[in-house]
């Protein structure tokens, strides 16, 4: 489980077991900034921290003490920080608890409002990220509308001729890599709308020859991707290096970007050359 990123079954049972019936994904998880910040300016936090701060002083004034003096020193720094990440984490959770307590309470106050004055409450908030899909695959867009209609003024031909196209969908679908959007990112849910959803239509979009900085030339060229996947940028030339050479690990010795139509080469060194100059991705000197 832990070579293949999977929660044990335990950790499944524990989340299970402490799951609520009710769940709104709009409760607040994290602290404001500004509670945060309040947080540090607590007399008890306060006392922590200017002790602290002294400790540290007292190192640097004094230079001449033991190696037992030194030793309890380090002792207490590792004493104060405990506190301080226990104080703090203490004052943290109430703070979060009281936050949602008070947004569970006007939440019931306004769907009351709304139930009073004739208005339907929303069940679930589509454009939470936890509802509303991350990644939105125009071919899962077009099995979803094909599969899920029920057209009454269709003849059995034109049924048969959408069932077809869903079957097409499908496979051009199990052909996509779907990769992890990214954070924060929200998707608009057409689900919930009167009106049906526009059908969908899959068209190639055209692959720049020339990369932008931090990205994979590989992961550009990959039309099974997603858009985001296909376009994105590592954060460091490191990280780069260390993601372009698995791609180098299954390499056949030749381009994958559709423009160089599958142009051979000798060997590694000489693709790189090629992808400095051609496409101007720097990849790890040899």
């Amino acid at each position: 489980n832990t070579f293949l990123r999977r929660r044990t079954e335990d950790a499944v049972m524990h989340t299970l077991t402490h799951m609520d019936i009710v769940v709104d994904c709009d409760v607040p998880r994290n602290l404001p900034r500004k509670v945060a910040d309040a947080i540090e300016s607590l007399p008890d936090m306060r006392k922590l921290l200017v002790e602290r701060q002294q400790l540290s002083q007292s190192d640097e004034w004094d230079d001449s003490d033991t190696y037992d003096g030194a030793r309890h020193r380090e002792c207490q720094k590792r004493d104060l920080a405990k506190r301080i990440r226990s104080s703090r984490a203490y004052h943290r959770t109430r703070a979060l608890t009281k936050l949602r307590q008070q947004y569970l309470e006007h939440k019931d106050d306004a769907v009351i409002e709304m139930q009073l004055s004739g208005k339907a409450a929303p069940v679930v908030d589509a454009q939470h990220d936890d509802t509303a899909s991350r990644l939105v695959l125009p071919e899962r867009a077009l099995v979803a509308t094909l599969l899920a209609s029920t057209p009454t003024d269709t003849t059995s031909a034109q049924h048969l001729q959408d069932m077809l196209q869903a079957v097409q969908a499908m496979i051009a679908m199990c052909r996509r890599k779907e990769g992890r959007g990214p954070r924060g990112h929200r998707m608009q849910d057409h689900t919930l709308s009167s009106s049906p959803p526009p059908t969908p239509k899959i068209q190639e979009t055209r692959v720049p020859i020339r990369c932008k900085a931090l990205q994979c030339l590989f992961c550009l060229s990959d039309a099974t991707l997603l858009e985001f996947d296909r376009h994105r940028s590592l954060s460091s030339r490191q990280r780069l290096w260390d993601h372009v050479d698995k791609h180098l690990e299954v390499f056949d010795n030749r381009c994958p970007h559709p423009a160089c139509d599958g142009l051979p080469f000798n060997h590694i060194a000489h693709f790189k050359n090629h992808a400095l100059v051609v496409h101007d991705s720097r990849l790890r000197p040899t």
